[in-house]
């Protein structure tokens, strides 16, 4: 049973966390290291948090669920998961198989953890409820949680609606949406089903990091870089079991953003982005990843 911590009975926990995360939650030193910066950052300027929000994320592009000598696997579950470190439970719900463990959602929330997000006491007029982003894994929260804390600093454009019915809402994204996304924003996408699937779902959603400013392609035609959970980084991994960096086309096709993501998903509508830019991080002080020792250069290959 997954253990579950968090909420506003959690935030002595949470602090503790942040606190012994450098001596206790590293478990795979010879792929990613942490270094601690006093904060918030969202005190930082913005080109700079944008830069190191960008550069730990893409130190995860290498990790996946196939394990070997150098930890390959548990650097994935770390990275996904990192201030779930006392809980091994939940970091293996990381390698579970598809698709219940696809990351896509988790990188981004485990990162925004990292950064500071997530503490709700700091809106006061009006005062706002906990987001759980600070609590445990639960793997039908974690696109509301992206979303809901979005919303809350103002950084949501488009909306989603959550497991639970609930629609969360920002200004309608707009078809030259793409001109104004830059490093760090987070643009989340929804594929439509012609019919509902044998478990009943009627579509499937992915979620990425926008790594470079996108670049125009002519009229309504962008190319985005980003980093992206969920997906494969080597020949074993399972189409949703790792992280890497990707290149895609966003068009704009019959009055819609569409994506398009490729051969491990198809294509998809925007139907919300966060401008990074906004988000907050309020944490006395943030952690950014980085290379370990051994993690492989550019021409290095996985065994």
């Amino acid at each position: 049973m997954t253990i579950k911590w968090g909420g506003e009975k959690g935030v002595a926990e949470w602090q503790k966390r942040r606190e012994e995360f450098l001596d206790q939650a590293p478990k795979a030193k010879e792929l990613l290291e942490y270094s601690s910066f006093v904060g918030p950052f969202d005190t930082e300027a913005e080109d700079k948090r944008r830069q190191f929000a960008v550069d730990s994320l893409l130190v995860g592009a290498k990790f996946g669920n196939t394990d070997n000598k150098l930890g390959r696997q548990r650097a994935y579950m770390e990275t996904i998961f990192p201030m779930d470190y006392k809980e091994d439970q939940n970091q293996k719900a990381a390698i579970a198989g598809c698709p219940g463990a696809s990351s896509c959602g988790t990188f981004i929330r485990g990162t925004w953890q990292l950064l500071g997000a997530g503490d709700w006491t700091i809106f006061n007029d009006p005062a706002k409820k906990d987001r759980g982003l600070r609590g445990s894994y639960n793997s039908n929260k974690v696109m509301a949680q992206i979303a809901a804390w979005a919303h809350d600093c103002g950084a949501l454009h488009g909306s989603y609606k959550d497991p639970d019915d609930n629609t969360i809402k920002g200004p309608a994204v707009g078809l030259d949406d793409p001109n104004l996304w830059k490093p760090g924003d987070v643009v989340f996408l929804w594929q439509q089903f012609d019919k509902p699937a044998s478990d009943g779902t009627t579509g499937k959603h992915h979620i990425f990091t926008v790594t470079e400013v996108p670049t125009s392609k002519g009229t309504g035609k962008w190319e985005v870089k980003s980093v992206d959970g969920g997906s494969a980084t080597h020949g074993t991994d399972g189409p949703c079991m790792g992280i890497s960096n990707n290149s895609r086309v966003v068009e704009n096709t019959t009055n819609k953003l569409v994506v398009k993501v490729g051969k491990m998903w198809g294509d998809g509508v925007v139907t919300y982005w966060v401008d990074f830019a906004k988000v907050r991080f309020t944490d006395p002080t943030y952690l950014i990843r980085e290379p370990g020792p051994k993690y492989p250069g550019p021409n290095d290959s996985w065994p």
